[in-house]
């Protein structure tokens, strides 16, 4: 498959909002399956496949074609040198789409909104509620909740080494 055929395919769910894609998804797979956690799992996932993808495509454009060349040369194949160079070397990229992609899942209210999903709540669908309610101090306090998360996932996405933060040293490095 080319590659902006790849790219055309992978950054397509941006035209289109939740509201729309949880409306589609209730269409094609209607009944239990449409209100089941992995749909809930699925959409986020699709929601934030174009940014995620983004990321890490500019990553693996980024790494110069000699280091791959010079890894095949020396006896790696093409799976091999896609593990042990490309993919290390683009960690970063990987890290910080990781990121990114988990605070805008963690923020998504249409897709779950138009699933319908009364057992499962999330976080962003009980701000809306609890506002709905005039419960302004829990909606409040979810929402400082929602900040402090995304935040988190952020900042251990940019981190290198996550353990040095709670004072752990990384021996042999």
């Amino acid at each position: 498959m080319p590659v902006n055929l790849l790219r055309f395919f992978a950054i397509s769910p941006i035209v289109s909002s939740g509201i729309v894609l949880g409306l589609g998804w209730l269409i094609l797979y209607g009944g239990k399956l449409s209100r089941s956690p992995w749909a809930l799992v699925i959409l986020h996932a699709v929601i934030a496949l174009p940014f995620a993808f983004n990321s890490i495509s500019e990553g693996f454009r980024q790494i110069p074609a000699n280091i791959l060349n010079a890894a095949m040369v020396s006896g790696a194949g093409p799976v091999r040198a896609l593990l042990t160079t490309a993919l290390p070397l683009s960690l970063p990229r990987i890290r910080s789409a990781w990121g990114f992609a988990a605070a805008l899942s963690l923020g998504e209210l249409s897709a779950v909104m138009m699933l319908g999903m009364e057992e499962w709540e999330t976080l962003p669908l009980y701000i809306y509620r609890a506002a709905g309610a005039y419960r302004y101090g829990l909606a409040c306090t979810a929402g400082t909740i929602l900040i402090f998360c995304c935040t988190a996932g952020l900042f251990l996405s940019e981190t290198k080494n996550p353990a040095s933060l709670w004072g752990k040293k990384k021996y042999g490095a």
